[in-house]
């Protein structure tokens, strides 16, 4: 009984991870050098979806966490970048720096 119980929290608990992983990307954006934040985003919204569902399987409605009832986040644009125009400025003041350096 005690194990099922465990495992509840655990469910629960990356639930709430996830939700706040999914937040921090939509802010700051990933370090994923090869997937966009967008794909990263939604590869994070199937985890809540996931959790959710074993949520489910292991606890009956009244059971359910609170953070089981939060809406989930909408799927994202694939190509979506978190903070782009802060990006592009900067690369093009690295780009005018490069350029003047004679170097």
């Amino acid at each position: 009984m005690a194990r099922t119980n465990k495992r509840q929290e655990d469910y629960a608990a990356e639930l709430q991870k996830s939700f706040d992983h999914w937040e921090y990307l939509s802010v700051h954006g990933g370090s994923d050098p090869f997937w966009s934040d967008g794909v990263n985003m939604n590869l994070v919204r199937n985890h809540i979806f996931y959790y959710k569902s074993k949520i489910e399987e292991t606890m009956t409605p009244e059971q359910y966490p609170a953070i089981y009832h939060r809406e989930p986040p909408p799927e994202v644009d694939r190509d979506y970048m978190a903070r782009a125009d802060e990006i592009r400025a900067n690369a093009k003041i690295s780009l005018e720096a490069y350029k003047s350096n004679p170097d």
